[in-house]
């Protein structure tokens, strides 16, 4: 006798819209490049172009669907072709990028973003990164402006962008670095190397805490963080062309927690996890394919849950922050394909549903991936803060409006979309005034007056509890 599996997301589905909500028209790059090509923010879109004269990002408004007759607005700042980007987790106004030309450069977006036809080229801050190309970036997801970044020089970086220095280097690996990825907390970075090693860091001791064998092949490896099981994912190639998935639980790593073979293609897997629902996406290149699983505590693990197949083969892919799902039509993860056909086409990740009432079972509490924990000085002095929280409601996030959702009436009411959370600009804009300066100050001392108010509270509970 058969046993059904039970689970809220047994039935998760994928779908992509009328393709009059696509973006169309585009000149993306036709280099072959392993860095995901695409990200996004609740404000814009950017993704690497093709272009002579140097590196190029088209960076334009959520809301422009459709075709373009115009050039699309441009960041222009590299001397050789782009190689990554990332956009600041704590302000849509600053994206960093890095290119063949080793330099890592961050920009200070206009509120109304770049015109049509027109280019942003000079940079807020620019730091000479690597000896070699750089490769790939990722900004800190706890601590605003810092920032990692990775070469061709076997290096990883840490940057404190505000003032513009490199303040760590993790070395030590015996191959070209393949990919990494920080811990929500900030204080760890994975990272996977083509010597066939995945190994921890502790980056601001800059030790080593885990040295682990990973996949045999020498193709591209990508990997992420289950933060609340403190385990490390791994999408990887083995001897031959099988394409692999490894997850590793740091509490022992003896061995593998798991390990499976998942099929045999040559796409490099890009994977993303989201920890509300333990749902593994992993998105391959060169397919339309976006297979997805989900992670539970006890053997097997992993349980693989569907494929969405439909729309145009892969060439880059970006995830909207969890925090901007439309909860409306219990939308659970939203992607960004950048296509073979020189297009953008979204696509959601829904739980069906026949109500209509808000279904809090399917939306805990999430990491609020806008907000920063601490500040860049507080990294550096080696603090570990309890990261923000975000409460989903039936009314949706008004930060983030969806076009799509907008044209069908399930969008949340706008806010002004062309100027950010003061708060959140303070804190994040690099090159800030003294007025933001003394913002910041403001809103740092109130955050430290409510993280005692917290831990007072928390303190009393503890006490009332041990009392009964």
């Amino acid at each position: 006798m058969s046993i059904v599996r039970k689970s809220k997301y047994r039935h998760v589905f994928g779908s992509i819209p009328k393709r009059e909500f696509f973006y169309e028209d585009l000149k993306g790059s036709t280099a072959s490049l392993d860095t995901n090509m695409i990200k996004i923010n609740n404000k814009f879109i950017s993704y690497i172009m093709e272009g002579s004269g140097g590196g190029a990002i088209a960076l334009f408004p959520i809301s422009d669907v459709g075709r373009r007759k115009n050039p699309w607005p441009a960041v222009r700042g590299h001397t050789r072709p782009v190689t990554d980007m990332d956009f600041s987790p704590f302000n849509p106004y600053v994206l960093a990028t890095t290119s063949e030309d080793c330099l890592v450069r961050v920009f200070n977006i206009p509120e109304n973003g770049i015109a049509d036809g027109e280019s942003l080229s000079e940079a807020a801050v620019t730091m000479h990164a690597h000896g070699r190309k750089a490769s790939e970036l990722l900004w800190n997801p706890a601590a605003s402006n810092i920032l990692a970044s990775s070469g061709a020089d076997q290096i990883i970086k840490i940057w404190d962008v505000e003032k513009g220095s490199n303040t760590i280097n993790l070395e030590g690996f015996e191959d070209m670095i393949q990919g990494f990825a920080w811990n929500a907390k900030g204080n760890e970075i994975a990272v996977q190397s083509r010597d066939k090693k995945v190994r921890v860091f502790d980056v601001r001791a800059n030790t080593v805490t885990h040295d682990l064998e990973s996949h045999k092949g020498s193709k591209t490896s990508r990997l992420c963080y289950n933060n609340s099981r403190n385990w490390v994912l791994s999408t990887g190639f083995g001897q031959g062309s099988d394409r692999e998935l490894t997850i590793w639980d740091l509490a022992n790593t003896s061995k593998p927690l798991f390990h499976q073979k998942l099929d045999q293609s040559s796409g490099v897997i890009m994977p993303f996890f989201d920890e509300g629902t333990q749902i593994l996406f992993l998105a391959s290149k060169g397919e339309s394919n976006i297979k997805y699983y989900e992670l539970v505590g006890d053997a097997p693990f992993c349980h693989y849950i569907s494929t969405f197949g439909e729309g145009t083969p892969v060439r880059g892919i970006t995830a909207l922050p969890k925090v901007y799902v439309n909860t409306r039509t219990c939308e659970i993860m939203k992607f960004y394909k950048l296509t073979s056909k020189q297009s953008i086409e979204p696509v959601s990740f829904t739980v069906p549903r026949r109500s209509e009432m808000f279904q809090d079972d399917i939306y805990p509490d999430t990491h609020d991936t806008t907000r920063p924990a601490m500040t860049a000085s507080e990294w550096n002095s080696g603090a570990i803060k309890d990261l923000p929280m975000f409460k989903f409601t039936a009314e949706g996030n008004p930060d983030f409006i969806d076009p799509v959702a907008l044209a069908s009436g399930s969008a949340p009411s706008p806010m002004d979309s062309r100027s950010p959370n003061p708060a959140v600009a303070a804190v994040g804009r690099v090159g800030a005034s003294s007025e933001d300066k003394a913002k910041v100050a403001e809103l740092e001392a109130e955050l430290a007056a409510k993280d005692q108010e917290i831990a007072a509270l928390k303190k009393e509970l503890e006490e009332l509890k041990a009392s009964q």
